[in-house]
């Protein structure tokens, strides 16, 4: 290719990417690449390993420090109930877990109007809200859809609920326990990615970590707190908004707010 053909194509090079005003036109986002190293590729995969090691070895403390709460807490809220240990196997090795053990009690009468008082306030309140909040009118309209399923079936055969407040929070108690070995990997394919330095892609998982483990037993009260108030009734909404999916939106906050840190690109 002659000089002078190479000239003009560099010249019409730099030219498509400058605007109408002379000014250098950003690459947009969607186009960057990442280039990864062998070091990113050993940290995607050694951090998840190594935390899901540190919370298979920490178990036995972390069950201790849940038993301790139970036990502090249940005596000062005066739960009718006690603490207990249940065992259950978790990837071939069996654990052992404080339950809060507490009678289960059919809905009343009153708990089901109350019920039912609420879930008419929610329609209400999902008809009235502005078309600028229909997305929160869409949640609430489903808050009263799982009260209403709840108020039918108690309604109609209360008998054959087959669940009990000590079993469903048993089942939440070991969901957060593969929540928290789940959530390493989760990182590893959304966030150690991305150019955040080591101490920051370790610093996310273990505050996200330490946050289920903080958190769960607070949970497990307030709704053997709700349970026990309300009775029975109460579960499928507990379960369904305020059970798992409340520590993984929690779990999503804290991955937004770590995406917003500085990177080494900057």
């Amino acid at each position: 290719m002659p000089e002078n053909v190479k000239k003009h194509y560099r010249d019409l090079t730099a030219l498509s990417k400058r605007g109408v005003l002379g000014e250098i036109i950003p690459e947009h986002r969607a186009l960057f690449r990442s280039h990864f190293s062998r070091l990113n590729w050993l940290i995607i995969l050694f951090l998840p390993i190594l935390f899901n090691y540190v919370v298979f070895e920490s178990m036995t403390l972390i069950s201790q420090i849940w038993a301790t709460l139970f036990e502090f807490w249940v005596g000062k809220i005066e739960i009718p109930g006690k603490v207990l240990m249940f065992a259950t196997n978790l990837v071939n090795r069996e654990l052992l877990l404080p339950e809060l053990f507490i009678v289960t009690s059919a809905p009343s009468a009153q708990d089901w109007w109350l019920l039912a008082l609420i879930t008419v306030a929610l329609l209400v309140l999902m008809y009235s809200l502005p078309k600028y909040l229909m997305p929160l009118s869409y949640i609430i309209g489903f808050l009263a859809l799982i009260m209403l399923s709840s108020l039918i079936y108690f309604s109609i055969m209360p008998a054959k609920f087959s669940y009990t407040i000590s079993g469903y929070l048993n089942n939440l108690t070991v969901s957060a326990i593969w929540l928290m070995l789940v959530i390493p990997w989760i990182h590893a394919l959304i966030y150690y990615i991305f150019d955040f330095s080591f101490f920051k892609k370790g610093l996310l998982t273990t505050l996200t970590l330490v946050f289920i483990i903080l958190a769960l037993p607070f949970q497990l009260l307030v709704q053997a707190v709700i349970l026990v108030k309300y009775s029975i009734i109460m579960l499928p909404v507990l379960n369904v908004f305020f059970g798992l999916f409340l520590l993984i939106l929690c779990c999503l906050s804290l991955y937004g707010w770590a995406m917003s840190w500085e990177r080494h690109s900057r």
